[in-house]
């Protein structure tokens, strides 16, 4: 129910804004009919860095998207993003196999997730503007043996998820055809619920969590280079 709501209040904010804007212009525009001026269909990509934390951990992500742009000013695309720096874990599970617990030690923890990217930007043409824009994706939380880029690389564990990240955006027209941004909001994640097994002194068995949803939950930011038709 909480995800529901957040989802309809993002669209309700991008919605109004869009609306509010649009009342600015002179005139009405049709994408089909007539109007005083026809829209403009354009495009732009680029890569972006973050930064948020996971659990306790300042953390740095690396990611990139892009988006079909209408009239310079709504956008709608998509994204893949990561998290780019190290963060290790220790992990006590039972082994059914060896018939008691396991430490498994310095497993890499890493988290990843992409989807649909969608904005507006208010006052394109002006050289400082801003806008609005969130990402829904999908992912997973998971736990590496390993080293990354080496022979033994497997995902030891991992939990599957959904993230919402709603963001405000304070953008710079350097070219025409590069923009620079930066972020603020806030990286919602839902679906954390695995539960892994582990033996009690007195040989029962119970069941817990090794990751919460808490610990992906932040704040997030961004610092983004766009590349595109940013002219009409």
């Amino acid at each position: 129910m909480k995800t529901t709501k957040l989802i309809i209040g993002i669209f309700a904010l991008l919605f109004s804004t869009v609306r509010l804007s649009a009342q600015e212009e002179d005139g009405m525009r049709y994408l089909f009919g007539p109007g005083d001026r026809d829209i403009s269909i354009s495009g732009f990509g680029g890569p972006f860095v973050g930064f948020t934390a996971m659990g306790d951990e300042f953390a740095v992500t690396s990611g990139g998207g892009g988006a079909v742009l209408f009239n310079q000013r709504f956008f709608v695309g998509g994204y893949g993003e990561g998290v780019a720096s190290l963060h290790e874990e220790d992990l006590i599970i039972y082994s059914r196999t060896l018939g008691k617990n396991v430490t498994y030690p310095d497993l890499k923890k890493n988290f990843g997730h992409g989807g649909f990217w969608i904005g507006y930007i208010n006052k394109p043409h002006s050289v400082f503007h801003w806008g609005i824009n969130s990402k829904f994706g999908f992912g997973a939380v998971t736990l590496n043996e390993g080293t990354f880029g080496s022979d033994h690389h497997d995902d030891f564990e991992y939990d599957n998820v959904f993230v919402i990240s709603p963001e405000l955006v304070f953008e710079l027209n350097l070219l025409k055809w590069l923009r620079i941004n930066v972020g603020v909001g806030y990286q919602y994640v839902a679906g954390i619920n695995k539960e892994y097994e582990y033996q009690l002194p007195d040989g029962k068995t119970e069941y817990r969590k090794y990751f919460e949803p808490e610990d992906f939950s932040k704040p997030i930011g961004h610092i983004s280079f766009l590349f595109g038709w940013f002219e009409n």
